[in-house]
C-alpha cells in the first residue's frame, strides 16, 4: 500500500454533513468523511448501522437526504467500481454478465474481453463456461460481484461485506487480488464486519454506530515495522529470487511460492517489482509492534 508518511494524501470523495433518510429514519445523521487515495479503508460496525447506505452514498448511487458530496478534481471522471453485498443468481453466464456490465461501464469490446479472460482465470471462474449463475455457490457469486466492479480498473474501488460466508480459500483468492489492487494505487473502501481481516489489512478503521462515525482509526506506519510477502512465482530458481528492492530482510523459496521479509515502508517497492515481474501476490502479512509515544 502506498507509503503516506512524507505528504498527507488527497482525498478522492468527501462527504460533509451526510444525512440519509428512509421513511423518516435517519439511517446516516452528520457523516463527515474523506475518502483519502492510495488507502484501503474499513468500515465496520453492526448490522444495520449504515455501513452498506454509507458505500452507497460515496459511490453516488444514492442520494443524500442533506449534505455534499464532492470529488476531487481530475482532468479525467474517476472511475468508481461497486460491489454489492450479494448479486442474485442471474441467467446468464458469468462472461455474458460481465460483458453486459463492461458494457455499461464504456469499455471497447476488445479490451473488455481481454480484462474478462483474466479476471475469470485470476479467480478460478474460467471453467464454468456456459453454466449460468444461477447455479453458481455463494463464493463463485461474490468472485464475479467483485470482477465486474474492477473491470474497468477503477480509482476507487467500493466493496460491501465481500467476504461474508465465504470459505477460507474463496477469502484468500480474493484477498490475494485486493492485494495486488491496492499495491497498484487503487484506492478501496470495504464494509466489514470481519475485525481480523482488518487488522490485517486496512490502513485505516471508520466504525459506524447509530447511523454516526463512533471513530476513525488511521493506523501509524511505526507499528507495521516488517511485513512478510508470500508470491507465487513460477519456474523461478532460488539464485533468481532475490529482490533488487532494498529493504528486504530474508527470502525463502519453496517451490515456485517465494517469501519474503521486507521492511514494511519499503513493501510497496518489492510488491511492485513482483507483479511486474508477472508474480501472483499470494499474501502480505504484517508484524506489528506498538509505536512509541
Amino acid at each position: 500500500m502506498p507509503d503516506t508518511s512524507a505528504a498527507a494524501p488527497r482525498a478522492l470523495v468527501v462527504l460533509s454533513g451526510a444525512c440519509k433518510r428512509y421513511d423518516k429514519r435517519n439511517v446516516l445523521e452528520n457523516v463527515n468523511l474523506a475518502v483519502r487515495e492510495g488507502e484501503l479503508t474499513a468500515i465496520v460496525g453492526s448490522n444495520g448501522s449504515g455501513k452498506s447506505t454509507l458505500l452507497r452514498l460515496l459511490a453516488g448511487i444514492a442520494a443524500l437526504s442533506s449534505g455534499e458530496r464532492r470529488l476531487a478534481e481530475s482532468p479525467e471522471p474517476i472511475r468508481i467500481g461497486y460491489a454489492p453485498d450479494r448479486l442474485p443468481k442471474l441467467r446468464f453466464s458469468a462472461r455474458e454478465y460481465l460483458r453486459y456490465m463492461a458494457a455499461i461501464a464504456g469499455l471497447p469490446e476488445e479490451k473488455a474481453e481481454i480484462a474478462i479472460d483474466r479476471y475469470l482465470t485470476r479467480l478460478g471462474l474460467a471453467h464454468t463456461g456456459p453454466l449460468q449463475m444461477r447455479h453458481f455457490s455463494k463464493g463463485m457469486l461474490q468472485k464475479a460481484n467483485l470482477i465486474q466492479a474492477v473491470l474497468a480498473e477503477p480509482r476507487l474501488l467500493l466493496l460491501d461485506e465481500p467476504f461474508s460466508g465465504l470459505d477460507e480459500s474463496t477469502r484468500e483468492e480474493m484477498t490475494g487480488l485486493l492485494r495486488e489492487l491496492a499495491a497498484g494505487g487503487t484506492t478501496i473502501v470495504v464494509a466489514s464486519h470481519d475485525r481480523e481481516w482488518v487488522d490485517r489489512l486496512a490502513d485505516r478503521c471508520v466504525a459506524i454506530e447509530n447511523g454516526r462515525i463512533g471513530s476513525d482509526e488511521t493506523y501509524p506506519r511505526a507499528r507495521r515495522r516488517v511485513r512478510e510477502v508470500t508470491a507465487r512465482m513460477p519456474g523461478i530458481r532460488e539464485a533468481d529470487a532475490a529482490p533488487r528492492s532494498e529493504g528486504v530482510v530474508d527470502c525463502r523459496t519453496e517451490g515456485d511460492v517465494v517469501r519474503y521479509r521486507v521492511e514494511a515502508e519499503r513493501s510497496d517497492a518489492l510488491l511492485k517489482e513482483l507483479l511486474e515481474a508477472g508474480a501472483s501476490i499470494l499474501e502480505v502479512t504484517e508484524e506489528r509492534t506498538e509505536a512509541k509515544p
